[in-house]
């Protein structure tokens, strides 16, 4: 019950400020590399998906409409 109660009161999360690139690359070093695709998964998931989907798009139309 005590730690129930210790994790509901913890205080929200605060991103961290980096004043350069090289702070910005260490934090990302001290993370792993989950930490540079735990905000940008679903990005490079509708980018693959974008890609994929034009690349077949682009076959398709091609088949379809010979020159």
């Amino acid at each position: 019950m005590m730690v129930y109660l210790s994790l509901a009161m913890s205080l929200p999360f605060r991103a961290p400020v980096y004043r350069n690139y090289f702070e910005a690359f260490l934090g990302l070093y001290k993370q792993g590399i989950r930490g540079f695709y735990k905000g940008n998964g679903v990005r490079c998931l509708h980018i693959l998906m974008f890609h994929r989907l034009n690349t077949d798009f682009t076959i398709a139309s091609e088949s379809m409409f010979p020159e």
